[in-house]
């Protein structure tokens, strides 16, 4: 079986001078490239012609330089507090927690062994949960006004591009 891909790229770079095959026109394809298939055709059998075309990623897989360090985020869950070092560059700052995909319990997980400035790992009191490019969904209990009974809550799954914070209602108590 032989495939064949035709490839549109704007980030290849030529390696036609150091080639073992000087007339083939090669390119080398940088690495975090994103490639969307426009195209296939399968003139036989055995012969397969597979049309590509690089397109901007759904995300930066090298972090932006023009961010603060205890503001990058990763994928999946990212916690928010405050650093409490004297010490920290990120003093009295929000810092960003990067947790990744796991099952996150707010009440029962955001441990001290967790809730760590990125930077000087000093204890650092979660406010705030984040999601970037995963799925989430929450189930509990909410209070809404204090003195109130707690009403069970839930919702479904929500898919989230872009860095998002959850939103609740400043007056909600959730468990």
């Amino acid at each position: 079986m032989r495939t064949i891909f035709v490839i549109k790229c704007l980030n290849g770079r030529s390696i036609r001078n150091h080639s073992y095959y000087p007339q083939e026109n090669e390119i080398i394809l940088m690495p975090g490239s994103y490639f969307q298939v426009d195209g296939c055709y399968d003139p036989s059998d055995e012969f397969h012609i597979v049309q590509l075309r690089e397109i901007k990623p759904p995300y930066d897989s090298v972090p932006r330089t023009d961010t603060n360090q205890w503001r990058q985020t990763t994928l999946g869950i990212c916690l928010e507090g405050i650093c409490t070092n004297t010490d920290c560059i990120a003093y009295q700052r929000e810092v960003i927690i990067p947790i990744g995909f796991r099952k996150f319990n707010v009440l029962t997980d955001a441990t001290a062994s967790i809730s760590k400035c990125s930077l000087c790992s000093a204890y650092s009191k979660v406010s705030k949960i984040g999601f970037s490019h995963c799925q989430w969904r929450y189930r509990g209990i909410k209070q809404r006004l204090s003195g109130e009974q707690p009403i069970s809550c839930m919702d479904e799954w929500c898919d989230i591009g872009e860095y998002s914070i959850f939103k609740h209602e400043p007056q909600e108590t959730y468990a």
